[in-house]
């Protein structure tokens, strides 16, 4: 038996004083002359042993009674064998301060009454104890050690952050913050959601750290969120109708009917879209919208829903751009069919140079390279355009009958393309064309069986053997690829068995070739990223050039953060900080220019609002073998009560006060009915 309070245990010496008052009598006897006190003596002998009986019995009851408030007052308890109060000074406090903790409990804002139970419990600690608080965020300041004041200081200054932690993360967070692993104890408040709570991953807990759980629950388990969004075209070009496309979740027991969504770029509403959704179900929205002018569009899709609104709006930006960089590289003469075909388009800024006069630099700024016809190819320009295809360039590969074999499979190797062979002087049809290719996006309504297809006079043999992603876009009929296509790193290579040249195919003149080199040309023009989620994408590449060499700004309405920077080759790539934590729209500004526009919108797993019972932990907690963590229900009793009980065993001062109160009753009664 120990106490909460010991020092209070010397009041049991306020005993002594009815002792003393029942042993020293000091009430003064009045002398009354009788003729006769015989009798009255036989009465006084007969009455005087009730009286002292009763007395006794009063003098027992009233220090049974003080006895029993005085140890109320101490705190008596049996402590548990693993732990005592005295043996615990660091306590850790993990609030979740998810977007999901925002929902409304039956006492109030979940996170509000987080902070609150935390702050009652640190009470329950001496000015010794060491506490610690961790939240989401893992902020730098909270690496510490607090006193009583501070851990409440910190506590009222949490606030929801976008990022969430799995129940490993907060425990090797635990540990790292725990330098001397002492004798600790884990307070976790946390919604237990199922898409962050990890537990069934936990298999070893250090044997010095004791954990509570202490759920929270919201009233209305049900969102509707939107998930994800995207084009449904790889092109898009000014005052070309495209689609914008959005998963929205419903994560509710009720079917929801006539739901509007709506569209805003560059924050004006361009669309609305009805929608309709089932139970546990989702569904695929569309917005038609037509850009009337190059540059940056900053999207957004709002819906409304209520209790859970961070997820109602998704961000999103592209870039139509005024022209597309190609540049033909040829060995003596250019290719008359490709000057044709690009030299006039006025979304294509065209150039074509020899070999011999090419500046390698100059490639940095393309999106389209075609090697048109080159015998020999350099180690230099083997090594550029390597670099240029790594960073989503796209390189179009057109031999000469007369290649330098040597050259040619070293560029391959260095691609890991499939290697050129000896050339096949047999006459084959093109036999299949993949229509599911992108670069025939649009092209065909359907799939054609009597279509008329290109004739190859002579090809190279291509390998088999490469470790690329491959796909072939024209096949012969010996099963030859004429066009496969590649992609290494971040761009595409297509590979051409043939030449252009009339004596080794019609590809040239065919009615294919514009589509096919033409979409080339379009989609190496990457559209840059629709979105970024907060937290999960951290890097990303921005060109280098001396034209935007300073620092970089990320812009919103309320933030201008500055992203450090890393150089690579050609490229810088920019490291977003945690201090990113609003979902928007950013411009990627420098030198007071924007160059860029990037959307970050938050983590759709704290959307689901699907949770752990109580229950399915504690079967959870048994399977995996765990005997250091608790999980209680703070609902069903008082939390003061549950934390008392958990920290210093079994508590035995209520029945102090019963016992008490029985021995008040009984010394009432006492006086009461015994004469």
């Amino acid at each position: 038996m120990k106490f909460q309070n010991p020092q209070l245990l010397y009041a049991l010496f306020v005993l002594a004083i009815p002792i003393i008052i029942h042993l020293f009598n000091l009430r003064k006897y009045k002398t009354i002359r009788f003729s006769s006190i015989r009798l009255l003596k036989e009465i006084k002998q007969a009455k005087r042993a009730r009286s002292n009986l009763k007395n006794i019995l009063i003098l027992l009851s009233r220090l049974f009674a003080l006895t029993f408030i005085i140890l109320a007052f101490a705190g008596p308890y049996i402590p548990k064998e693993r732990e005592t109060i005295e043996h615990t000074r660091d306590i850790f406090f993990y609030i979740d301060n998810s977007f999901s903790m925002d929902a409304k409990g039956e006492n109030g804002i979940l996170l509000d009454l987080t902070k609150q139970q935390a702050k009652r419990i640190s009470d329950y600690y001496g000015i010794e104890t060491n506490f610690y608080l961790i939240t989401n965020d893992f902020f730098t300041k909270h690496t510490r050690s607090l006193n009583k004041d501070e851990i409440s200081q910190m506590i009222d200054q949490i606030n929801s952050s976008p990022y969430f932690r799995t129940f490993s993360e907060i425990l090797s967070r635990q540990q790292t913050l725990n330098k001397h692993n002492n004798q600790s104890r884990l307070y976790i408040f946390t919604d237990l959601q199922k898409g962050t709570l990890d537990l069934e991953k936990i298999t070893d807990i250090d044997s010095n750290i004791s954990i509570l759980i202490i759920p929270q629950f919201a009233n209305n388990a049900s969102n509707l969120y939107i998930d994800s969004c995207w084009t449904n075209s790889p092109i898009i070009q000014k005052k070309k109708p495209m689609a914008i496309l959005a998963r929205v979740i419903n994560k509710s027991e009720d079917n929801l009917n006539n739901i509007p969504a709506y569209l805003y770029i560059n924050s004006t509403q361009k669309s609305i879209s009805n929608f309709s959704v089932s139970a546990q179900d989702e569904n695929i929205i569309s917005f038609s919208f037509s850009p009337l002018s190059n540059g940056l569009k900053e999207g957004e899709i709002k819906i409304q829903d209520y209790p859970i609104s961070f997820d109602d709006n998704f961000f999103f930006s592209f870039e139509i751009t005024e022209k597309i960089q190609v540049m033909n590289i040829y060995n003596e003469n250019p290719n008359i069919q490709l000057k044709t075909l690009f030299e006039n388009d006025v979304t294509i800024n065209y150039q074509s140079i020899p070999a011999s006069k090419l500046n390698y630099q100059d490639i940095t700024n393309q999106q389209f390279v075609i090697f048109d016809g080159l015998t020999d190819i350099s180690t230099g320009l083997i090594q550029s355009i390597s670099t240029f295809v790594k960073d989503g360039g796209t390189l179009g590969i057109i031999p000469n009958n007369n290649i330098n074999y040597k050259n040619y499979n070293q560029l391959c190797l260095e691609l890991k393309l499939d290697k050129y062979l000896s050339i096949d002087t047999t006459k084959y049809d093109v036999k299949k064309i993949n229509y599911s290719h992108k670069l025939f996006y649009q092209v065909f309504d359907e799939e054609e069986n009597k279509i008329n297809l290109p004739i190859v006079f002579k090809h190279f043999g291509i390998s088999t053997n490469n470790t690329s992603k491959k796909e072939s876009v024209f096949s012969l009929e010996n099963g030859d690829d004429f066009i496969s296509h590649y992609t290494f790193f971040n761009g595409d290579v297509y590979l051409f068995s043939s030449s252009l040249d009339k004596s080794s195919t019609n590809f040239g003149n065919h009615a294919l070739f514009v589509p096919s080199l033409y979409n080339m040309a379009l989609m190496s023009f990457h559209n840059k990223r629709l979105y970024y989620t907060i937290g999960k994408n951290l890097y990303f590449d921005v060109p280098y050039t001396e034209s935007n060499s300073g620092i970089y700004h990320l812009k919103s309405k309320n933030y201008d953060i500055i992203p450090l920077e890393i150089f690579l080759a050609n490229k810088k790539q920019l490291f977003l900080p945690e201090q990113l934590k609003e979902a928007a729209n950013y411009k990627l500004i420098t030198d007071n220019k924007t160059i860029s526009s990037l959307s970050f919108n938050y983590n759709r797993k704290e959307s689901n609002p699907l949770t752990y019972s109580i229950q399915e932990v504690q079967e959870i907690l048994v399977k995996q073998k765990i005997n250091n963590i608790q999980i209680t229900n703070h609902q069903s009793q008082n939390i003061n009560s549950i934390v008392q009980a958990i920290q210093l065993g079994e508590s035995y001062w209520k029945l102090c006060v019963i016992f008490a109160l029985i021995f008040l009753m009984i010394e009432i009664l006492l006086i009461k009915f015994i004469k």
